[in-house]
């Protein structure tokens, strides 16, 4: 996919070119990696609400903030879906699109620990 393909606008009307970089960045890790291979589905929706990457073995939910998640509503929406589904089980991993376009290998780093974190409170 193309990011031209991808591009995603906010509430004014702008594009989050940043955001949707990142989104592309981290996808074709998670889809390509053998470790994450088949683990991912990219845009699920999880109990109603829209998530960017979700992992059903796992509970896991991935999502990318971008820059204009910073205005006050956006940051109260999205804390409120990230309790609600934290309330139903799931794990979420929120990580800035800053933080895959400069620090990718940690954003994968974090998101393989959960899942590890996740195996070990399952095996007992």
């Amino acid at each position: 996919m193309r990011v031209a393909d991808a591009v995603s606008r906010d509430s004014a009307g702008r594009i989050d070119v940043n955001r949707v970089l990142a989104l592309e960045i981290l996808w074709n890790y998670l889809r390509d990696l053998p470790c994450y291979a088949k683990t991912f589905k990219r845009s699920a929706m999880v109990n109603g609400f829209s998530v960017d990457f979700f992992s059903a073995d796992y509970r896991l939910i991935v999502q990318v903030a971008g820059e204009d998640e910073f205005e006050l509503i956006k940051i109260l929406m999205g804390s409120f879906t990230e309790m609600m589904l934290r309330r139903l089980g799931y794990r979420v991993v929120s990580i800035s699109s800053e933080d895959v376009l400069l620090r990718c290998e940690s954003v994968l780093r974090n998101i393989s620990e959960t899942m590890g974190e996740f195996q070990e409170a399952n095996s007992y």
